[in-house]
């Protein structure tokens, strides 16, 4: 009978492997947004001819520490025909900007605006980020807006994908100003599909990808037998 026993040396090096890939792998999966990048539905009750310019924005947190680096806002299909000069806003639960910045040339769909500065923000504290509509100043303005069919677009545990949560969507009949204001006043409200870019500061490996490396490094630590 023989015993092939891999070297101290080399089990190391694949264990210091296997962690790093596992950890690469959740850095990925952290950096991430509220919505995602899918199409949001522009609802059929949203006025067209609003004459009002509107300050939108989602209540939101984070269950741990880390950095917005990138304002985000969903422009449909009216508004993309003349959506204006959109700026997005970052605020603190008070009302003080932490961050902002225009947009770009505004497409339909998903537009991005990154920070001068990323912007750190606290865990399980609650923040706003808003843009801007210009529906009062074309004439033929709207935004993306989902009610839930008028009872909340958030429900009672707001909108999750870990580790962010947003609990509402609100509006200001200023813009630039701090939205406060919830319409339908339940469930959150609606959502008008304001977002981040999010960045934790430190990755948190998923369950799978711990035990897998616990298992990997058991059994690299004593050494692989075979019979013959």
């Amino acid at each position: 009978m023989r015993f092939l026993r891999l070297g101290r040396g080399f089990r190391s090096l694949l264990v210091a492997l296997l962690l790093l890939v596992g950890l690469a792998g959740s850095e990925s999966a952290w950096a991430l947004t509220i919505f995602g990048t899918g199409a949001q539905t522009e609802a059929a009750d949203v006025p067209v001819f609003d004459p009002t310019n509107y300050e939108l924005g989602t209540v939101f947190m984070s269950s741990v520490a880390g950095e917005v680096t990138a304002l985000r806002v969903y422009v449909g299909p009216v508004e993309a025909v003349n959506p204006g000069t959109i700026t997005g806003t970052l605020w603190d639960s008070a009302g003080n900007v932490l961050g902002s910045a225009t947009y770009g040339s505004i497409v339909l769909g998903w537009n991005e605006v990154i920070l001068s500065t990323p912007v750190s923000i606290a865990a399980s504290t609650t923040y706003v980020v808003s843009a801007n509509t210009n529906a009062g100043t074309t004439g033929t303005g709207s935004y993306a807006f989902n009610s839930a069919g008028g009872v909340g677009f958030f429900g009672g545990g707001g909108f999750v994908n870990p580790p962010l949560t947003a609990t509402g969507g609100v509006f200001n009949t200023t813009t630039g100003a701090f939205p406060t204001t919830n319409f339908p006043p339940s469930n959150g409200g609606s959502s008008y599909f304001r977002d981040v870019q999010f960045t934790a500061d430190v990755p948190e490996p998923s369950t799978a990808w711990l035990v897998g490396l616990g298992l990997a490094a058991l059994s690299l630590s004593t050494g692989w037998r075979r019979t013959g």
